[in-house]
């Protein structure tokens, strides 16, 4: 999740664009909000990996599908900057 962070930081710190999640619109200007952006990574994937040893198959596609989403995101936060 740093990487969605820190290009989100660097473009609303400059006034390119302007933080989409409400919850995190707060804390985008402050040094807080990449150690909080990492602490949701590190969530979720406690939880995947919690989850995995009852439903290893679905863990597996749901991972797959959020790092579909994520690259997503990563892309698309790219694409706006050119």
């Amino acid at each position: 999740m740093t990487a969605d962070g820190v290009i989100t930081w660097y473009f609303v710190t400059h006034g390119l664009a302007v933080e989409g999640n409400p919850f995190l619109r707060f804390w985008v200007r402050t040094p807080f909000f990449l150690f909080i952006k990492y602490m949701i990574g590190v969530f979720v994937t406690a939880c995947l990996w919690f989850v995995y040893r009852w439903y290893p198959g679905l863990t597996t596609v749901f991972t797959v599908l959020l790092l579909m989403l994520y690259t997503v995101a990563i892309v698309w936060n790219v694409l706006i900057l050119i």
